[in-house]
């Protein structure tokens, strides 16, 4: 009997890093809703850092994904991650996380709890879409990078919390469209909007 490469059990199969960042994004969104415990959740995640196939990661996060097993549509593809289609929230729980957007990349969602967001935006030549940035920081910070030059509406509820803007970013302006729009809410923290 051959063996044929390309033929391999659907359980056999190599996961893509979109698929580890997803259950990564899983388990930290079970971790922050109290769905797991301290301990379930390092355990959990150290078995994802070494986890190769889609059975191993199937067990991982099977319990707290969407109901069903395993389908190729609850994983983010690598075409929809560039047109910015994300299938999940950037979480961050305690931590630090950089992410970088093309500026035609549609709408994301970040959450930040007592930890560190960073976000730079990319421009797109001849680009005519807008970027929708909905964030949630509590007790963290969120920091978003925009191109000189782009336009920025900025709708952010304060709660004992810090909202700056580089002075250098034209935003809110009558009349004018923006390219980028944040809004959302920050308690006990902070977010920074800077030019670069």
């Amino acid at each position: 009997m051959q063996y044929n490469m390309c033929q391999k059990e659907p359980d056999a199969v190599l996961i893509r890093e979109e698929e580890r960042h997803y259950a990564e994004e899983l388990l930290k969104e079970a971790f922050a809703q109290n769905r797991l415990d301290l301990d379930e959740y390092e355990k959990r995640t150290d078995l994802l850092v070494n986890a190769r196939t889609r059975a191993e990661l199937e067990l991982i996060i099977n319990d707290i994904a969407k109901s069903g097993s395993y389908s190729e549509s609850r994983y983010p593809k690598h075409e929809n991650l560039r047109q910015g289609n994300l299938n999940f929230p950037h979480i961050t729980v305690m931590g630090e996380r950089t992410s970088s957007l093309e500026l035609s990349s549609g709408q994301h969602v970040f959450t930040t709890v007592m930890g560190s967001n960073k976000v730079h935006i990319k421009a797109s030549p001849l680009c005519y879409d807008v970027l929708k940035i909905f964030n949630t920081t509590i007790m963290g910070e969120l920091v978003i990078y925009v191109p000189a030059g782009v336009p920025v509406q900025v709708n952010v509820v304060p709660i004992m919390a810090e909202v700056s803007i580089d002075p250098r970013i034209s935003q809110n302006i009558p009349g004018a469209n923006p390219e980028v729009i944040i809004s959302g809410t920050v308690i006990m923290g902070e977010i920074r909007i800077v030019q670069y």
